[in-house]
């Protein structure tokens, strides 16, 4: 097994957990303070409490009219504060999305490798790893393109399908981070078993500029 230098470096990804716990911190804190205000704001003698209390049954007589002109159970107000209270629910439910989105690209940051077993490539994301046969695999190249600041930043990658499963993996090979053996494992891996077919001659290239590409 060879292990690829792809991906992230270990400075990137302390950047990047530093960065994410920080992020995660702030949906954290917004999370809970919409639970505290949603709480406090939440009309207590509103429907469900007292829609189903024996001492206390909802009647068209005991409907008090609010000031914004809904018809609650209980004192006046109540439509405002169930409006607070929906404000605090939607500033929580942001505050987790935002809090898992980043977890998650910490999570990615940290297990992201690649591996090459054979003529087998391994890609390890957040929470799974695929493996595709370079072999029978038909391989181009491409490209996936970041924001960094104010800059814009292209790292090249290898695409990678497997025309039989369909199964596809994008494998970054960062900008001129993969040493000379590594590309040539990938380009012998690439190469083994190909035809003359015009996707097989179109790998044979790709393998080609592997071999030949300097750092």
């Amino acid at each position: 097994m060879r292990m690829l230098s792809v991906g992230v470096t270990p400075d990137e990804r302390r950047t990047a957990v530093f960065f994410g716990l920080f992020a995660a911190l702030i949906g954290l804190g917004a999370a809970t303070l919409g639970f505290l205000f949603a709480y406090s704001s939440y009309p207590r003698d509103w429907f469900p409490r007292t829609l189903f209390t024996e001492d206390a049954p909802f009647t068209e007589d005991s409907a008090v009219i609010d000031d914004v002109g809904s018809g609650f159970p209980g004192a006046e107000g109540t439509g405002f504060g169930l409006i607070f209270a929906i404000a605090g629910l939607i500033f929580l439910v942001i505050g987790l999305l935002w809090t898992t989105s980043f977890l998650v690209a910490i999570v990615r940051a940290v297990r992201a490798a690649a591996w090459l077993d054979g003529t087998r490539v391994h890609v390890r994301g957040a929470f799974r790893t695929r493996s595709i046969d370079l072999a029978t695999a038909y391989v181009h190249q491409g490209a996936v393109t970041t924001r960094i600041g104010y800059r814009i930043v292209s790292t090249p990658t290898l695409e990678v399908r497997d025309p039989r499963t369909g199964k596809a993996l994008s494998l970054r090979l960062g900008a001129g981070r993969l040493p000379p053996n590594e590309r040539r494992a990938l380009a012998d891996a690439m190469s083994q078993g190909r035809g003359n077919s015009p996707d097989d001659q179109d790998v044979l290239k790709l393998a080609e500029t592997l071999r030949t590409a300097t750092p």
